[in-house]
């Protein structure tokens, strides 16, 4: 009998090699695996085959909203680089079990991400259970952001205040969640474990 991915992979194949049209939503989801060692032996090959569907086409995949489940950077450049950087709209990466996040604290670096046209066009992002490492000013040319931090500081949430403030302000949503709070004091009393600015 001939395995699921096998199946999946030879119709998305199929599908790709054949779309025209833009699609609305690429919803890479890799159902609830709490490991990182269960996700790289069944789902890794699976990005490795997509990417290698991807790659040769002479046109970038056209897709509106980009959404992935990943634990690493390179799950996502095995997609992200080859849709069409002109009509993407919105990137969306999340770990694949909030439980097993909160667990682990997994941290993604964007450091090939943040380069791509992909990354620097799109209006939204939203990168949720994944602590990411860049600073926020990377965050700024989006108009809405939802991101995740292990750790944040009086001065960070200053600089997000800053661009609010700055005339020429594009960003109408900014988002973040984060685990520790240090260096607040300049900010007064009304931190919480929570915080939103929007």
């Amino acid at each position: 009998m001939e395995e699921i991915s096998s199946v999946f992979l030879r119709d998305l194949e199929l599908i790709i090699k054949h779309q025209k049209s833009a699609l609305e939503y690429f919803d890479f989801n890799s159902g609830s695996m709490t490991n990182e060692e269960e996700f790289h032996q069944f789902i890794s090959p699976i990005f490795a085959r997509t990417e290698k569907i991807l790659k040769p086409r002479t046109r970038p995949l056209k897709v509106k909203e980009f959404k992935m489940n990943a634990f690493r950077e390179e799950h996502v450049m095995s997609i992200l680089p080859f849709l069409d950087a002109n009509l993407l709209k919105s990137i969306s990466m999340e770990h694949t079990d909030y439980g097993a996040f909160k667990k682990n604290e997994t941290v993604m670096k964007l450091n090939e991400i943040k380069e791509l046209p992909q990354f620097r066009i799109a209006t939204n992002m939203r990168i949720s259970y994944l602590y990411f490492t860049e600073p926020f000013q990377a965050f700024f040319g989006f108009t809405k952001v939802w991101i995740w931090k292990k750790s944040v500081s009086g001065n960070d949430l200053l600089s997000v205040k800053e661009k609010f403030l700055s005339p020429n302000n594009q960003t109408e949503e900014f988002r973040m969640f984060y685990l520790d709070f240090v260096n607040g004091e300049m900010l007064g009393d009304c931190i919480t474990d929570y915080c939103e600015v929007a």
